[in-house]
């Protein structure tokens, strides 16, 4: 995990995977000066995120220079539905640069490539960061360690491309 001398605010949105890796995000981008606030729960999705007005009210209140989507199976299990949602997570998106990643599930390949078609840019493939990391009992989420492992590996891929677009 390489030092970035930019220091920004982040705004993570997600679901269990989210939940799991706060802790490890929250560390590692702090511990170089940068600021990132995990919003998620178990069961979110871009459904969730835009219920009651959460992805906007948390935009607002935070400021954040990244926002970033965790996608999960959920989401994009409806691909009609997904797309109407990211037009209007993108429409709030008040001039932060917006990144999205996800799924992760080994059943996602299909879904996460219409996903990537969908959002076109700042798409990081979650299934292709969770390669070679062991799989909890339930076959979709990750070990306790695993967690760690991937928040490394998706933080390290967002600062590389946000040092580029800031």
């Amino acid at each position: 995990f390489g030092s970035k001398d930019f220091s920004v605010t982040w705004l993570f949105l997600g679901d269990s995977f989210t939940v799991s890796m706060a802790a490890k995000l929250t560390t590692l981008f702090l511990s170089i000066g940068q600021h990132a606030i995990v919003k998620a729960h178990v069961g979110w999705s871009t459904t969730s995120w835009l219920a009651d007005d959460r992805a906007e009210t948390a935009i607002q209140k935070y400021q954040p220079d990244f926002v970033v989507y965790v996608l999960g199976t959920n989401d994009v299990s409806e691909q009609v539905l997904f797309q109407q949602h990211v037009k209007q997570l993108l429409d709030i998106g008040s001039g932060a640069v917006v990144f999205w990643i996800g799924p992760f599930g080994s059943d996602d390949a299909e879904r996460g490539r219409w996903a990537e078609e969908v959002v076109e840019e700042q798409y990081i493939d979650g299934l292709s960061a969770c390669e070679g990391l062991p799989r909890g009992r339930d076959g979709l989420h990750l070990t306790d360690a695993s967690y760690g492992v991937l928040a490394e590996r998706l933080a390290d891929e967002l600062l590389e491309r946000a040092y580029y677009l800031y």
